[in-house]
């Protein structure tokens, strides 16, 4: 069996998927993709798919809460996006445009949408894990 907690480049990849996977997804990949509802199903299917391994992973104690709370934060991410995309929708009566290497103007309620989804996708776990730490 694979000591987990030891090897370091299976929670440097664990970081990389649990910090950006999701967001770095949103700003330079399509979200539409996310949106869809086949994709959307599909995404969401992976995710608890691979929460509930880490869980398991997690319960036998052969990965640290650490490492757990990073593998679980995309589903959370994924979440959050489809919220924040339903709430923008309703808000605004469209779609956000997609703001990565745009510089034209009158985008700015979009950066803020962008902007603030970011924050809280990647904030969010890294502040949980170092409260949890404790």
């Amino acid at each position: 069996m694979i000591d987990f907690k030891s090897n370091e480049i299976f929670s440097y990849l664990i970081l990389i998927y649990g910090i950006m996977g999701i967001p770095a997804f949103h700003i330079f990949y399509k979200p539409k993709l996310i949106i869809l509802k086949k994709p959307y199903s599909l995404t969401l299917k992976f995710l608890i798919l691979v929460a509930s391994i880490f869980s398991l992973l997690y319960i036998n104690k052969t990965i640290s809460l650490d490492i757990y709370l990073l593998s679980v934060s995309p589903l959370y991410q994924v979440f959050l996006y489809r919220c924040s995309f339903i709430m923008f929708l309703k808000k605004m009566k469209r779609v956000p445009k997609d703001v990565a290497m745009n510089f034209k103007s009158g985008l700015f309620i979009d950066r803020v949408y962008a902007w603030v989804y970011v924050m809280l996708a990647v904030i969010v776990p890294v502040f949980s894990i170092l409260f949890l730490k404790k």
